[in-house]
């Protein structure tokens, strides 16, 4: 999403402008409530913003949401800490689910490829995604040391592959 100025209620709150003609203000409008940087009329450099569906401190360039940022959805109530490009998850980046399951991986235009996925069980999932699912050979750590490795298909599992526990020694 790109963000384009159209404030009903435009307050600085600073009047200096930096030497690349970025200024630090408040704007508030009926979508959301940004505080930060802009430059030529559009969000650029360090910024936060509030929006009915999500709130989002991090960096925007030419009005986007691009670099390091964190973002938290409202509709589901999760978070994600990690890289933005043009307003998409892109680079390594670490999503946090409202049951405290962690996600983290590397994102690419928005969607999550490989990933490590820690349950608060403290069970271990490390696994790839296609277009949101689970596909291929998927290895589960178990806290006590077992360790599953299953193949996957849209999500389902296909088949159980190996099995095995490990030591406290092999640690």
């Amino acid at each position: 999403m790109k963000f384009y100025l159209t404030p009903i209620k435009r307050l600085y709150l600073s009047m200096s402008s930096f030497d690349d003609g970025r200024q630090i203000v408040e704007i508030i409008n009926n979508d959301f409530l940004y505080r930060g940087e802009i430059k030529n009329n559009m969000f650029d450099g360090f910024g936060e913003i509030y929006t009915k569906d999500y709130e989002y401190f991090g960096e925007f360039k030419d009005g986007y949401m691009h670099g390091d940022g964190v973002c938290k959805f409202k509709s589901n109530n999760c978070t994600y800490d990690g890289n933005f490009y043009k307003s998409l998850k892109n680079g390594y980046g670490k999503v946090i689910l409202f049951d405290r399951t962690i996600i983290e991986g590397i994102f690419c235009n928005d969607k999550l490829n490989k990933a490590l996925v820690r349950y608060p069980n403290k069970e271990v999932l490390e696994c790839i995604f296609i277009n949101g699912l689970i596909n291929g050979i998927a290895r589960s750590i178990f806290p006590n040391g077992d360790i599953v490795e299953k193949e996957y298909k849209d999500s389902k599992i296909i088949r159980t592959l190996r099995k095995e526990k490990l030591s406290m020694n092999q640690y």
